[in-house]
């Protein structure tokens, strides 16, 4: 915690390092046209593979897609999830004695406190939260929420 004067802040990180993550739901909704035509389709057909292609990430674009649909378990699906993450950001305002002595009050402070409001992450395509399970497989869990919170903290 850093404190100055009347004003305090205080922040927790959390982080994981050489971590993978396996996006079994890309597996299946992200293949190579399967689900065409539905929402999916513009981003695998903006995505896929072409003669020149070095960072494609459908191998092959099929209307409709096939038996199978290249979904097998495959190293296309696994991301580097190494993060760090602002888990929670508190800025605080202690009133001075003179105020809360004139409000019949021992101590006030007002504060506002952010959760999960940052992360970052080594591999910029990884459009999941990072914060997975033990073992690591991405399933369509909800992520970390953001939240946003202001308080008064009162004694009498």
């Amino acid at each position: 915690m850093f404190t100055y004067k009347d004003l305090s802040l205080s922040a927790n990180f959390i982080y994981s390092y050489g971590n993978y993550i396996f996006d079994d739901r890309a597996r299946g909704t992200l293949g190579d046209g399967r689900l065409t035509p539905r929402s999916t389709a513009d981003f695998i057909y903006d995505n896929r593979w072409q003669p020149g292609s070095t960072d494609a990430l459908v191998p092959q674009f099929v209307w409709g897609g096939r038996n199978g649909s290249n979904e097998a378990n495959q190293t296309r699906w696994l991301y580097d999830g190494s993060y760090i993450r602002l888990r929670d950001l508190t800025v605080a305002y202690n009133f001075t004695e003179k105020v809360t002595s004139l409000l019949g009050l021992n101590s006030m402070r007002l504060y506002a406190r952010g959760t999960n409001i940052l992360t970052f992450v080594k591999e910029d395509i990884l459009y999941i939260d990072p914060e997975q399970g033990i073992n690591g497989t991405y399933t369509g869990q909800t992520p970390a929420v953001k939240t946003i919170s202001i308080g008064l903290d009162i004694q009498l």
